[in-house]
């Protein structure tokens, strides 16, 4: 399938489209997924600037874009178009995901991954305009598992939450913080937990004990 195929089918036709500019530094890829870095406005069009995916912006918690079946150039304010997948269409995968499961998107790369939050899987991975794609819907993310980074968390207090890697098995840079409304936790550096409405400051609600 070439891009202009693609653009004919109604995967394409059924997403609001919108216009979005470059602020990554480098070329975006057919199909990525990036996020919103701020509004962008010029040229009579009011848009968004895009970005890869960055732990160091701590843009876990932000709504994703995928791009059109067409690079964006790597100069600054390239043009280009992007959706938010709300209905299911091509994403840029990688592996091959299995229909039903969620992937998501990892710090570094514009696609996604497996054993990270935010989209499910419609099928597995198939070839378009020579890119490895799958079909795929964003769902959000409501809730998170994680480990605590603070040996402390007093009540009415946030605590630091790192999102776990690939497999739940170790540490990231992705963090978000939470907000705890229960009782002062002692000793739970390292603990396992779950927080929800995982935003600029989300909800600690289940903490591992022993």
């Amino acid at each position: 399938m070439s891009p202009t195929d693609y653009m004919r089918s109604r995967f394409f036709r059924d997403q609001c489209w919108f216009d979005v500019a470059n602020a990554s530094g480098e070329v975006i890829p057919p199909f990525s997924v990036v996020y919103n870095y701020s509004p962008a406005v010029g040229n009579n069009n009011f848009g968004f600037f895009v970005a890869k995916p960055n732990a160091a912006a701590t843009d876990f918690y932000r709504d994703y874009f995928v791009t059109g079946p067409y690079s964006i150039a790597a100069a600054s304010g390239a043009e280009g178009v992007a959706c938010s997948l709300s209905s299911i269409g091509f994403v840029r995968t990688n592996g091959s995901p299995t229909a039903g499961a969620v992937w998501g998107p990892k710090h570094g790369q514009f696609s996604l991954e497996e054993n990270y939050y935010g989209f499910l899987m419609q099928s597995t991975s198939t070839t378009v305009a020579g890119v490895t794609v799958s079909l795929a819907k964003q769902i959000g993310i409501h809730s998170i598992c994680g480990k605590i980074d603070d040996a402390t968390v007093n009540k009415n207090s946030a605590a630091t939450v790192s999102i776990w890697d690939s497999a739940r098995a170790g540490d990231t840079l992705m963090n978000v913080s939470a907000y705890n409304r229960s009782i002062n936790l002692t000793s739970v550096s390292g603990k396992m937990c779950i927080v929800i409405a995982p935003g600029t400051l989300g909800e600690l609600v289940l903490v591992e004990c022993g």
